[in-house]
């Protein structure tokens, strides 16, 4: 019984991992391949580009 206890623990807790590292990195690619916490930077610097 508590091998079963175990077991499912150990998956819960790999599954909340695994979930965990996704929201992570759709969090820095956020789906364009531009960094969530890049984005403002991005803008700052195509308001300001003189064209070429």
């Amino acid at each position: 019984m508590a091998f079963v206890g175990t077991a499912v623990l150990l998956g819960l807790l790999v599954a909340l991992a695994t979930w965990g590292g996704f929201e992570v990195y759709e969090g820095v690619t956020d789906g364009d391949g531009v960094g969530s916490l890049d984005h403002p930077a991005l803008d700052l610097a195509q308001d300001v580009r003189t064209p070429g």
